[in-house]
């Protein structure tokens, strides 16, 4: 429910992010397991933008957490 009132609130207020991401998981497990429930991105990013789901992202997320 809460990358649906985020998103909302984007929209009504109008407001544009570079990138946003959600994961459904535990932050101090294996990344391998979470499951990407949001991934909104601006549409003049470059192509080269890596997706939300690949695990070289996910293991750079937890790490900049303190997941690992």
């Amino acid at each position: 429910m809460y990358h649906c009132q985020v998103l909302s609130t984007l929209l009504v207020h109008q407001l544009h992010l570079g990138e946003l991401v959600f994961y459904h998981g535990n932050t101090l497990g294996d990344p391998a397991a979470w499951s990407t429930y949001c991934h909104y991105s601006r549409a003049d990013l470059p192509m080269q933008v890596a997706p939300a789901d690949l695990l070289e992202v996910k293991t750079a997320v937890a790490a900049s957490i303190g997941g690992e």
